[in-house]
């Protein structure tokens, strides 16, 4: 499974370098808390900071959407392909996916984090986005077997 994120690439896209540097904190330092951006859909057209992420000079994104976690029968499907999706492997694992069933793509991009802080309402909200690869059937849809990141994250 050789592919792996590296804090010393551009598997981590954040405009707010504080936030970007705590990801690789020592598991000694209180963790990061992420979670699925506020508000999306609306939040991708009406917040500054999620615009600028996505479309500026950081991800360059393309098509956004969310993507919902994997059906049982989807999870059946893989496991019958002997595909058994790892947690933090999503290379490995939407690579394998693709080789083991016709007509599913690797999709590469990102998911989207919103940054969970206790501070007041007028603070300015961080997005944070992990190199994350996923799949599309052959209908299109998108569909990601990898264990989430963040227990209540839907990838973006």
């Amino acid at each position: 499974d050789g592919l792996l994120l590296g804090d010393d690439s551009d598997d981590v896209e954040c405009a707010d370098a504080a936030t970007r540097e705590s990801l690789w904190r020592p598991p000694t330092q209180p963790p990061l808390r992420l979670g699925f951006p506020d508000g999306w859909p609306d939040s991708f057209r009406s917040c500054p900071p999620l615009k600028r992420l996505l479309g500026g000079s950081h991800l360059r994104g393309s098509r956004c959407r969310a993507v919902e976690p994997p059906s049982a029968a989807e999870l059946t499907a893989a496991a019958a392909a002997g595909v058994v999706p790892l947690p933090l492997r999503s290379f490995a694992n939407a690579t394998r996916l693709a080789e083991a069933s016709v007509g599913t793509s690797v999709v590469r991009g990102f998911c989207v984090f919103e940054r969970l802080r206790d501070e007041p309402s007028g603070a300015e909200r961080i997005f944070v986005g992990v190199r994350h690869w996923w799949n599309a059937d052959a209908t299109g849809r998108w569909v990601d077997i990898t264990p989430p990141l963040v227990a209540s994250a839907r990838c973006s």
